[in-house]
């Protein structure tokens, strides 16, 4: 105990010696000198001020700049949504109408109850189709009836398998997409199934109203699990492969926004999820366009601190020559008048 109180105890002489010999030597210092270094430490100071002030101001930007990406993301998610929820119901609706629970209905009949009722499911519908329950078609509102093996088309079985709904993804000339129901007798029995073929080309779909507010380098694409675009504001991006599959991968049950490396350079990416079908939304942007806001801001302080800079320097300057010179010179002459000048 008693070597602890000695190490401390000559310790603090130690710094008592070092705290009178800076004294000694700050009073030693002339008054300039000493009004030099007091404005040094003033304008580290205030220079770190400033700095930590534009930090702040930059980042918080930079989280501004992603919360609105993702905003316009998940809000294109939400249209996308709303689309394909009018379409399910208007399709409910009509697999419950007596004509397709009818099984002896007249096949001209069907078409004309399916025509009357496709402009309802929205200027993306391009086709009904009803089968029975072994998935055989049966009738169809359409002027071009594409060539399929609808039993084994994955909506269709999916539904007659059970499932209350089924939306599936066709990408050849053109991106695709069908959803189906199943038809139920008033019993419950299962009589087949109602199909609805949406052109994913058609802007009605998804009206991307937002995709102005990315900027002339800004784009929102709709992408499936596989990475596949099936929609895009972008010209020529449809059915091409997202660079995203990763990122889209680890977005399973919140939204992200980040900056991505691409091959075509940084970028700005939002990602929304899409609750009625295993699809993505994708807000993107190139970097230097998104975050051109946060550097004019970080210009604007940096400018700022030093405009400040300058000024407290002249203001130093100005003091310095209309009063410490004086005093010097008064100091002077005092001290040659002491010794008999």
């Amino acid at each position: 105990m008693s070597i602890l109180r000695k190490a401390l105890t000559r310790g603090q002489a130690g710094v008592e010696r070092i705290a009178r010999y800076v004294e000694q030597r700050w009073y030693n210092l002339g008054l300039q000198t000493k009004m030099a270094a007091l404005v040094t430490i003033g304008l580290v100071g205030l220079f770190t001020v400033f700095a930590l002030m534009g930090s702040s101001a930059t980042q918080q930007a930079a989280r501004q700049v992603l919360s609105q990406r993702q905003m316009v993301a998940r809000l294109s998610a939400t249209m996308l949504d709303e689309t394909l929820r009018h379409v399910h119901s208007m399709l409910t609706v009509l697999a419950r109408h007596a004509v397709l629970r009818d099984p002896q209905a007249d096949t001209v009949e069907r078409q004309a109850t399916m025509n009357a009722w496709l402009p309802q499911m929205g200027a993306a519908s391009r086709a009904i189709f009803l089968f029975d329950r072994d998935g055989h078609l049966l009738a169809a509102a359409t002027t071009d009836l594409p060539s399929a093996d609808w039993p084994a088309a994955p909506m269709v079985s999916a539904v007659l398998d059970g499932r209350d709904f089924s939306l599936s993804v066709a990408a050849d000339s053109q991106p695709r997409a069908t959803i189906a129901v199943p038809v139920r007798a008033a019993d419950g029995r299962p009589l087949g199934a109602v199909a609805v073929l949406l052109d994913l080309d058609a802007r009605t779909l998804l009206p991307f109203e937002r995709s102005n507010e990315l900027g002339p380098t800004g784009a929102i694409d709709v992408i499936d699990a596989d990475g596949l675009v099936l929609m895009s504001t972008q010209p020529g991006r449809a059915l091409t492969h997202s660079q995203l599959t990763g990122l889209i991968n680890n977005v399973s049950s919140a939204d992200h926004a980040a900056v991505e490396t691409l091959e075509t350079g940084d970028e700005v990416i939002a990602v929304a999820l899409v609750s009625l079908a295993p699809w993505r939304v994708l807000a993107r942007q190139t970097t230097d366009e998104a975050f051109a806001p946060v550097r004019h801001l970080s210009l604007q302080v940096f400018v700022l601190g030093l405009l400040t800079v300058v000024g407290a320097l002249a203001l130093v300057s100005v003091t310095t020559k209309s009063v410490i010179n004086p005093v010097e010179s008064l100091t002077s002459a005092a001290q040659r008048i002491a010794e008999g000048d």
